[in-house]
């Protein structure tokens, strides 16, 4: 793979994209896409398309060849998002002190880069400077709060040093020392679902005072930061069916004229949540449109109501369901195993069988399909006879 990357590399500086994009048609998968966007970025931003050939290596194996594109196209361009690309790749080779000098400067410049401040945060942790490394993570959580990633890597981060149980030792000396909100609102949601998956892997610590008592502070800390911080704790204790306190959260958010487009998605999609829990599949169904047409990328909505509708049955329900699909934006509905899974079903139950075999083959396909709906996807293709 290596020696082909290098062979598209030399077809990509020679601007001979035909040749590039027909090498590039043969990789399935990642590769290939990576390519692609390679090809569209060369005639206008050479640059970009250097760090897309510098992923490509990086790809292949060949982290010394990667990281050596990469400061190349650095050269090219030195503007931040090429070094936060840098910093990233960096940070993938092992790099640590490097990516943290680097991306430094990058949150310096561009505090609103999200990945640089996550990527900043993963090389500080490495290098064991966990202070930065939790604050890092809580910029970014601040910055888009319905991202998980700055949660989950919190929580690896700190399993990592202590694994489940310790972890929550760790995390409550973190607490204890009054952090800023923004980092408090993160330690918060990332203790309580600590909490709960110590809950679940050992069921004699008892963690249910501890719980009761971070979802207070959660509420009285969250009610404190802005709309999208609030909706980031509600869903987050939507997801340990802490219900009651969750519709606290949202209560009064559904007449602030402060919230954005996709925060006002992110508040319909909790309060299709909401009336799940609550037994009123009809209510979830229609918060959970409003969502979609808020935004169309919004694949979770879909997948939640289509996942009503199918659990109802009648033919009127899954009527809607092809209305449903063609509300989400098709890049995202193509990108999303659940909601392809989804898709596949409809397609059972109303007959359509050579149908649900393609959608179910194209899940199974997916490389970063989660693997519990690879598995459901071959079950059902088996089942299926094919």
């Amino acid at each position: 793979m290596v020696d082909q990357v290098a062979r598209f590399a030399q077809l990509l500086a020679a601007n001979d994209l035909d040749a590039a994009r027909t090498l590039a048609g043969s990789w399935a998968g990642a590769p290939g896409v990576v390519a692609m966007a390679a090809i569209d970025a060369q005639p206008a931003h050479p640059a970009r398309a250097r760090i897309q050939v510098a992923t490509l290596f990086m790809m292949a194996g060949d982290r010394e060849r990667g990281i050596a594109t990469a400061r190349s196209a650095v050269e090219l361009d030195s503007g931040p998002v090429l070094r936060s690309a840098l910093g990233s790749l960096l940070v993938a080779a092992g790099q640590f002190e490097e990516a943290v000098s680097l991306l430094k400067g990058v949150v310096a410049e561009t505090p609103g880069d999200h990945n640089a401040h996550i990527n900043l945060a993963t090389a500080s942790y490495k290098l064991e400077e966990f202070g930065d490394a939790v604050n890092g993570f809580a910029r970014a959580f601040d910055l888009d709060p319905m991202n998980r990633s700055p949660l989950h890597n919190t929580m690896a981060m700190l399993a990592d040093m202590g694994k489940w149980v310790g972890a929550l030792a760790i995390l409550d000396l973190l607490q204890k020392g009054s952090p800023p909100p923004h980092v408090a609102v993160l330690l918060d949601i990332v203790s309580i679902q600590l909490m709960q998956l110590v809950a679940n892997t050992y069921p004699g610590v008892g963690v249910d005072a501890d719980a009761d008592a971070t979802v207070k502070d959660l509420l009285v800390n969250a009610s404190k930061r802005e709309p999208r911080s609030q909706l980031a704790a509600a869903r987050a204790l939507c997801d340990i069916e802490r219900f009651a306190e969750a519709t606290k959260l949202v209560h009064n958010l559904g007449v602030d004229t402060r919230l954005t487009p996709a925060e006002r998605g992110d508040l319909h999609f909790i309060e299709g949540l909401l009336a799940d829990a609550d037994g009123y599949a009809s209510t979830a169904i229609e918060r959970y449109l409003r969502s979609l047409e808020v935004d169309p990328t919004r694949v979770d909505s879909a997948t939640n109501a289509i996942s009503l509708m199918l659990g109802e049955g009648t033919p009127a329900a899954l009527a809607q369901v092809p209305d449903v699909l063609a509300k989400v934006e098709p890049a995202a509905r193509d990108a999303s195993a659940g909601l392809l899974f989804n898709a596949a079903l409809h397609q059972h139950r109303t007959g359509n069988l050579a149908g649900a075999r393609e959608t179910l083959g194209r899940v199974i396909a997916m490389p970063t399909a989660d693997p519990d709906i690879v598995s459901f996807a071959r079950q059902a293709l088996t089942e299926l006879g094919a």
